[in-house]
């Protein structure tokens, strides 16, 4: 069953075609055999085959965005039941390791030169209709994002609202280390780490994936399946660190030290 599924799969161009077809998939066939088919696909990524890898990112989408709650509990309690730990860990609703209020809380006030662009330099980022920006004022905000010092990167990286994170996310000027940079900016929620996996061109991107994973405000229903794509010795680093929940220390080891290759 794995194999029709990878190849069914594979050849898909991007993530969002492959966790379309991972959801015709569950749907279509029993809950155990569909957990059983996943767990061998995480086994598979786990020991590096190459087909696998290819489908991890559609995988990683279809347990980020499986919203149907009766399935996704009817998954996670029938993987628990067969002793498929991965699957059920990427399944997860668990609470992060950190969140607002108890380990900290979003700025609301003194924002310095971030509410200063906000207030001046781009009014109107944040039109209701993306028709409605007016392109010269909006070129003229993307050239200056380009020209922020960290500083003013990180005000912007925690600011509350989500349609600043998505205007920096959307920033044709922003770079791979400016990404990592936000990804990682704590405290954060998860409507402001939605932004950043909303963009494909960050979504794709392995490094920004692993900062989202290693940031303890992450809820691991979004750190899990993202988990799954990155590569070997950031498994092997996850294992080791306490700073990410302990479902997502359990999984990265299990992920790092797969069973062999089942006999044909």
């Amino acid at each position: 069953m794995l194999d029709n599924l990878e190849r069914r799969i594979a050849p898909l161009p991007d993530s969002a075609m492959q966790r379309s077809v991972f959801t015709e998939f569950v749907e279509s066939v029993p809950t155990d055999e569909a957990v059983e088919a996943l767990e061998a696909l995480l086994g598979a990524i786990g020991r590096g085959s190459a087909r696998a890898l290819q489908v991890g990112l559609g995988y990683a989408r279809f347990c980020m965005e499986l919203d149907d709650r009766a399935r996704r509990v009817a998954l996670r309690m029938t993987a628990e039941a067969m002793g498929c730990q991965r699957v059920a860990a990427t399944l997860t609703d668990a609470v992060p390791s950190k969140y607002l209020g108890q380990h900290g809380r979003m700025p609301e006030t003194g924002l310095g030169r971030a509410s200063w662009f906000l207030q001046t330099r781009a009014p109107n980022l944040f039109a209701r209709d993306e028709e409605e920006r007016d392109a010269a004022h909006y070129v003229q905000a993307i050239k200056f994002l380009a020209q922020f010092n960290e500083r003013f990167l990180d005000q912007m990286a925690v600011h509350p609202d989500p349609r600043v994170r998505r205007r920096l996310m959307r920033s044709v000027s922003l770079s791979e280390k400016q990404a990592v940079r936000i990804a990682a900016a704590r405290p954060t929620t998860p409507a402001l780490t939605q932004e950043i996996l909303a963009v494909p061109r960050w979504f794709d991107n392995r490094a920004v994936r692993e900062a989202v994973v290693r940031n303890p405000f992450t809820p691991p229903r979004i750190a899990a399946p993202l988990l799954v794509t990155l590569s070997h010795s950031a498994w092997r680093d996850l294992g080791r660190l306490g700073s990410v929940h302990p479902k997502l220390r359990q999984l990265a080891r299990d992920l790092a030290n797969p069973e062999p290759t089942p006999p044909e």
